[in-house]
């Protein structure tokens, strides 16, 4: 599930040194994140990378996706 709140601290740009250093930590996580889902995927597992409000619809259309496919 993708993390909103992370990626807007990662991207914004920080006025005193404790924002630098909650920016510096959510790119780090936001980085490892990403390499995570890329090991995943390249092994062959099914990956999500969605907001909150919009898990519902994109699990039942890859569910459906795989169905379709004989996967399950």
């Amino acid at each position: 599930m993708a993390q909103p709140d992370v990626a807007a601290i990662a991207n914004a740009r920080p006025k005193n040194v404790e924002e630098m250093f909650r920016a510096s930590a959510a790119q780090e996580l936001t980085t490892r994140r990403e390499l995570l889902l890329a090991r995943l995927r390249d092994q062959g597992a099914l990956t999500l990378d969605l907001n909150p409000a919009q898990l519902t619809s994109a699990v039942l259309n890859q569910y459906l996706k795989v169905k379709e496919r004989a996967m399950v």
